[in-house]
């Protein structure tokens, strides 16, 4: 095994994890997390399809991914947004039909079409293992230069009132998490990038105290759990996205314990007395 292999490796997960805990954020303040998981789908779906019809891979991904992305998200803010939920589950039952068909199809390919389900860290490239650090740095600056928005955003739709018009910072937002979803691709894989995109956030959530420390942890907790997963992956020589992914989950379960602890005291000591 090669530096420059393992190097590439460490970049990869550095840059997914940046970028997946940052957008998190907003997935998972905004109550969008399944829009997260029909597009990460989505972009399965576009690769296999890619495949097959010898389109590029990444291209058509990005576009299937981006696509719903934005129907979703426009939905999301209009008068139908009850049946937001509804649509996300009919984009991702179309979406895993068509990648799962595809994979049936495929005879002397159907290990390479796998590794598109669950990931496989041999197919990552270094051209995308830069293009990752360059996405997660994109979404930083984004953040940095909407985040005020995005805040109020979470903030308003708690008390249903909008302070300002929310599609022009959620095209951009669902440009960047799409390609996000697809860059990660290989390393994590589409049917599981949507937890990662999740699950550190949601830790975040239970003991961040603003919305600085909630972007810095969500961030952190990323990156621990794609390193942490890569790791694990290299050192048991097991799948590398589901690593990461039951890594993330256990950071999860780990910050719900002093909520759940403190929820427990006063039963207990009611019980005592």
């Amino acid at each position: 095994m090669g530096a420059s292999m393992v190097a590439t490796w460490l970049l990869a997960a550095l840059g997914s994890g940046v970028a997946c805990g940052l957008l998190g954020v907003y997935l998972v303040g905004l109550e969008l997390s399944f829009l997260g998981i029909a597009m990460a789908h989505a972009a399965l779906a576009g690769a296999v399809v890619a495949h097959f019809l010898h389109l590029p891979v990444e291209l058509t991904a990005g576009a299937a991914s981006w696509a719903v992305g934005l129907a979703l998200a426009r939905l999301a803010y209009s008068s139908a947004r009850s049946s937001l939920g509804a649509l996300s589950s009919i984009f991702l039952s179309l979406s895993m039909g068509i990648a799962f068909l595809g994979i049936g199809m495929a005879q002397g390919e159907a290990t390479m079409l796998q590794g598109l389900l669950w990931g496989n860290i041999l197919f990552v490239r270094p051209w995308q293992a830069g293009a990752l650090l360059l996405i997660a740095l994109a979404v930083a600056v984004f953040i940095a230069l909407s985040g005020r928005l995005l805040d109020a955003l979470i903030f308003a739709r708690r008390n249903e009132a909008q302070p300002f018009d929310p599609r022009y910072v959620m095209v951009a937002f669902m440009t960047l998490a799409s390609l996000t979803i697809t860059l990660n691709i290989n390393f994590v894989g589409g049917l599981l990038i949507y937890a990662l995109l999740t699950n550190p956030a949601a830790a975040a959530y239970e003991f961040a105290e603003n919305m600085t420390a909630l972007r810095l942890w969500s961030m952190l907790l990323g990156v621990l759990a794609t390193c942490g997963g890569l790791a694990i992956s290299w050192w048991f020589d097991l799948p590398t996205g589901a690593c990461v992914v039951i890594l993330s989950a256990l950071i999860y379960s780990l910050a719900l314990l002093p909520r759940l602890r403190s929820q427990r005291c006063p039963v207990r000591s009611a019980s005592q007395s």
